[in-house]
């Protein structure tokens, strides 16, 4: 029997895209909300702290997290996270860094065709001036990482942005063709118009070709690809990084599980490498 893998990743996935939002916070991560100059009224996210910040005075890095589709930001996973690195850092296990938790809302990390929400606009313009402002950022380590259909929206920042970002970790992430967004979704006009606002607003494909150099300047591994159910995706991603010649590394797991846990625990060892190496 043949599978269409790709087919079944973006059904599942899709099914995944109405899994219900969460309320609860987490006393390790301090909830914000901003207002911001263009379209929104605000921006929230949650910020945790390393544990030796209070003690220090020296600049840390930042990992800016965005989740998948319609997770509340400072939910469970993003409590679970915050606990996960706040261990690896008392253990002396990995380098300290400061995480930011994002509200996406549905999980299209963009700016909205009709304009509600202007996301990419408001975490350059604001969250990313505030988090310099307040707290003590080291400018030249900021990392995006996200999962699912953030994990699209952390390469798309990255690939876009490469003067803000140092590099990009996607786990499992919807790193799509316009054609597979409209199988996926069946097409949201008022997030995306057509192809050429999706390539410009939504997707990592062209600002990959687009900003070339300025990511091979980078010289290091700078994106981190993990892939599970979204194997057939993030493998064509990858054939496009690796004939652009940018530097990446790459890792499939051995079941078609889009679960968080199955991802993350398959992509572990090999994102703490990463990590370790960006921030040593």
């Amino acid at each position: 029997m043949n599978i269409n893998y790709r087919l079944v990743g973006l059904l599942v996935w899709g099914f995944l895209w109405f899994a219900p939002l969460h309320a609860q916070e987490s006393s390790l991560i301090q909830p914000f909300s901003i207002p911001v100059q263009e379209g929104n009224d605000s921006i929230r996210f949650g910020v945790v702290l390393p544990p030796s910040y209070a003690e220090t005075d020296h600049p840390y890095p930042v990992i800016y997290y965005m989740h998948g589709a319609n997770r509340y930001y400072v939910g469970p996973r993003a409590q679970w996270i915050a606990s996960y690195f706040n261990e690896k850092f008392t253990g002396g296990l990995l380098p300290e860094f400061i995480l930011v938790f994002i509200d996406g809302g549905e999980g299209y990390w963009m700016n909205h065709y009709d304009g509600d929400p202007q996301l990419e606009t408001a975490i350059v313009n604001d969250l990313i001036p505030f988090m310099d402002s307040n707290y003590r950022t080291d400018r030249a380590r900021r990392v995006t990482m996200g999962y699912s259909l953030g994990g699209n929206g952390a390469i798309f920042f990255f690939t876009k942005h490469p003067e803000l970002f140092a590099a990009g970790v996607s786990l499992d992430g919807g790193i799509v063709t316009y054609e597979d967004y409209l199988v996926r979704t069946g097409g949201r006009p008022e997030i995306i118009s057509d192809e050429d606002y999706f390539n410009e607003f939504g997707s990592p494909y062209g600002w990959v070709n687009r900003n070339r150099e300025a990511l091979i300047a980078k010289q290091d591994t700078c994106i981190f690809l993990s892939a599970a159910l979204l194997k057939e995706a993030n493998s064509d991603f990858a054939s496009l990084l690796r004939i652009v010649g940018i530097s990446f590394k790459y890792i499939e797991l051995k079941y078609l599980d889009h679960e968080f846990g199955y991802v993350f625990s398959g992509s572990e060892e090999a994102l703490m490498q990463f990590l370790s190496e960006k921030f040593r």
